[in-house]
């Protein structure tokens, strides 16, 4: 397995992804994403990859994460890169792909000497697991009032 930067013949593979992605999360509290709910969050250009590594093996991707272009910088986390998208395809899951993907951003961070913000849904425990592993620890929380009566209760 390699990891490299996302070239544009990768754009399929990583929307699959973040469909995949999205309806995992989704599901954890009661959400069906569309194509067309997430055209928002769909890659379409060699510009939209700029910060894009994907996970191949064997010729073909299996994982892929974004951050943001540049160190963003607020009071609490000081100057960071902000971890947008992770993800890996079912199958491919617990072989240390993820943290290979995320190790190659935490190298970037430590020779810039900047931190890393990632978040999850609370009810992602499995992710929450890994990132703690990895040496993340927990600094904010969002919370929703959920007018739309759309989302079930985390557990």
């Amino acid at each position: 397995m390699r990891i490299r930067r996302a070239l544009v013949k990768d754009l399929g593979a990583i929307n699959g992804l973040t469909f995949e992605m999205h309806n995992y999360l989704g599901a954890l509290v009661g959400i069906k994403f569309t194509v067309k709910d997430l055209k928002h969050e769909m890659y379409k250009t060699k510009e939209d990859l700029k910060n894009v590594y994907v996970a191949e093996l064997d010729g073909k991707v299996v994982g892929y994460m974004s951050f943001s272009h540049k160190p963003e910088e607020n009071e609490f986390f000081g100057k960071h890169y902000h971890l947008y998208h992770i993800a890996v395809k079912q199958e491919h899951r617990g072989k240390g792909i993820a943290t290979k993907l995320l190790n190659t951003l935490k190298k970037k961070a430590i020779r810039e000497r900047v931190n890393i913000v990632v978040g999850t849904l609370t009810p992602n425990k499995q992710a929450i697991k890994f990132y703690q592993k990895l040496g993340f620890k927990p600094m904010s929380i969002s919370q929703i009032l959920d007018n739309t009566n759309k989302l079930k209760t985390p557990p």
